[in-house]
């Protein structure tokens, strides 16, 4: 029977308040990067470490020792654990037994779907999965109890995505209407004027009507083959794809 620790850490990319440099680094609510602030202590470092401190913890509490220690660094938590560089060697040298101990459950997904099927699987491995620190309390995923409270936030954690993203798509759509630039690159339908602010752009403005007049009647996949019919293309002027007709419906939905 074998520990294993995972650790997971996905920063934010941000803008340096100094020099605008992007980067992945905070400070007290300010963003800056090491050229700015050189005493500034590695926030990726600090974050899987306080994640080892907590694991170590629980561990000593149980009387487990650590026999591996892994570590995932900008990897999303949507991302499955097999999917990821040492999650996946992780997963891969499971055997019946032994237990996978992180800090918190984001810290290995943040799906509910992928997470339920996570843990049905690791249970027909006969892995075990502890939470070292979930809001100051241990959970064991293999009880029934530990297994419904963990159920319950994958519902929570899918939830906090899928409203960050709406918020996002709130505010882009709210810049968008007030003609304010939101990115470096101007969303389809429009470009950066001289001024850095955004204005229409005719061309990709007619795909645009087209692509939300047949929005009413058809999916994103039949829109998608009838712009490439038409001869249509994209802003790189290649062939369209579902997914960029997805996310033009969502701009101007």
């Amino acid at each position: 029977m074998a520990n294993k620790e995972l650790n997971r850490y996905s920063p934010r990319t941000v803008e340096c308040d100094s020099c605008h440099k992007k980067m992945k680094h905070v400070q007290n609510g300010q963003y800056y990067c090491k050229r700015c602030d050189i005493e500034f202590e590695d926030d990726l470092v600090a974050s899987t470490e306080d994640q080892h401190v907590a694991i170590t913890r629980y561990c000593e509490t149980k009387g487990w020792k650590i026999e591996k220690r892994y570590i995932d660094r900008h990897v999303s938590g949507l991302t499955p654990l097999a999917d990821r560089p040492s999650g996946g060697k992780l997963y891969a040298g499971l055997k019946r037994g032994d237990r996978i101990i992180v800090q918190r459950l984001d810290r290995l997904t943040r799906d509910t779907v992928t997470g339920l099927k996570m843990f049905d699987d690791l249970d027909k491995l006969g892995v075990e999965v502890h939470l070292a620190d979930e809001g100051g309390c241990s959970i064991d995923c293999t009880t029934p109890t530990g297994r419904l409270i963990a159920t319950a936030l994958l519902m929570a954690l899918r939830f906090q995505v899928d409203n960050g993203k709406k918020v996002t798509s709130d505010s882009m759509k709210s810049h968008i209407k007030q003609g304010k630039r939101q990115s470096g690159h101007a969303p389809y339908g429009w470009q950066h004027n001289p001024g850095g602010n955004l204005e229409r752009n005719a061309t990709e403005q007619a795909n645009v009507t087209r692509i939300m007049d047949l929005t009413v009647r058809y999916g994103p996949a039949v829109i998608t083959r009838q712009m490439n019919a038409a001869g249509s293309r994209n802003r790189s002027g290649n062939r369209w794809r579902t997914r960029d007709i997805k996310r033009i419906q969502e701009y101007n939905s």
